[in-house]
């Protein structure tokens, strides 16, 4: 459910879920099921590239793709930058891991909606989405569209997003939140999900 979404973790649930997980200090976050179309692939090429990098945390189980990036993540020598969640995940500490991550990468090659995106955005996180599909009126103004076949536009992408100063990154995530919050009140989400859902069953 979104309304989790709605508000935001406090400080003692953020130290503690920090604490729970062995959480690194910064983190970029992947969430949703491991399959080829939410192209986790390009976004593992992309981080390869980076000379600065930070850990990815991945929220999302899967099978045979899944096992086909693990191979990837050995070939681009990545294992100690990439972070497999295990254990279930509620909607509340899914609310503070998007809260605690520097950004949410989700690239994704076609989507219905991409709540993720949403989800990110609605407690200050920047996301780095695909500019194809519904994703472009899921994403805020200032999160980052790229082509998703593109790992060199994520690249940059989350390059640039790493790179702001704090004044500019805070300044940016109270944009992306009032605009998500304004677009996407939670009476206006649920009529727009609701149209989904009906469309998806005719």
């Amino acid at each position: 459910s979104l309304e989790a979404y709605y508000n935001l973790s406090d400080e003692n649930e953020i130290t503690e879920l920090k604490k729970a997980l062995k959480l690194p200090e910064k983190f970029m976050i992947s969430v949703g099921t491991i399959e080829e179309r939410k192209n986790l692939k390009s976004t593992l090429k992309a981080i390869a590239q980076l000379e600065q990098k930070i850990p990815l945390v991945i929220i999302g189980g899967g099978k045979k793709y899944k096992l086909e990036m693990l191979d990837l993540i050995k070939d681009l020598q990545l294992e100690k930058w990439i972070i497999f969640l295990q254990r279930k995940i509620s909607n509340k500490e899914l609310r503070t891991l998007y809260q605690l991550a520097e950004l949410s990468l989700y690239p994704s090659m076609y989507e219905g909606f991409g709540l993720p995106v949403l989800e990110s955005q609605l407690v200050k996180t920047p996301v780095i989405t695909s500019n194809t599909s519904s994703l472009i009126e899921a994403a805020a103004k200032y999160s980052i569209k790229v082509n998703p076949n593109d790992e060199k536009q994520i690249k940059q992408g989350i390059e640039y997003l790493l790179s702001l100063p704090e004044d500019r990154r805070n300044d940016i995530k109270e944009k992306i939140f009032l605009e998500s919050h304004k677009k996407f009140s939670s009476e206006k989400l649920s009529e727009q999900l609701n149209f989904i859902y009906v469309d998806l069953l005719n």
